[in-house]
């Protein structure tokens, strides 16, 4: 990771990789390349990883909120329109309070991060987005980001 130009994580389960990273202390080496300004990505499990705090089907029976590597400010949820589940996942931990915002992303879109704050979704499926999904008046309201359509 020392002269990596971009780290790329693939999907799998969240909590078994961030686990398995501490254990060999390999977030240390992660969040050395971070701070130098390596492009951190992924897809699914590869992409909340490096978020705070991540929506995970990492256990069996249930979607949960789970802490992840930190490195990026916020809660990712992938899969928004692939998996029936999240939306109302989504919903219910922004109405409990668990939450307060999520960044949601649709299958077939990307969310570029800028220093800490999201930037544009790339949309390289047919019209998909990402989401700032926040509770205002008991309602979950989803502002997209703008997009960049390749």
């Amino acid at each position: 990771t020392s002269k990596a130009d971009i780290i790329l994580v693939s999907g799998g389960n969240t909590l078994y990789a961030c686990d398995r990273w501490k254990s060999l202390n390999l977030q240390a080496h992660l969040a050395s390349a971070a701070i130098r300004g390596c492009v951190l990505t992924g897809g699914s499990a590869g992409a909340i990883c490096w978020f705070e705090k991540g929506i995970t089907d990492s256990w069996a029976n249930d979607l949960a909120v789970m802490d992840c590597l930190g490195f990026v400010k916020g809660i990712c949820c992938p899969h928004y329109d692939e998996e029936p589940a999240r939306r109302p996942f989504v919903e219910s931990v922004l109405k409990k309070g668990l939450i307060d915002h999520c960044l949601s992303v649709e299958g077939n879109c990307a969310l570029h991060i800028k220093n800490d704050k999201p930037y544009k979704a790339i949309n390289f499926g047919k019209n998909k987005n990402s989401y700032n999904a926040t509770l205002v008046d008991e309602r979950v309201l989803e502002d997209a980001f703008e997009r960049i359509d390749l």
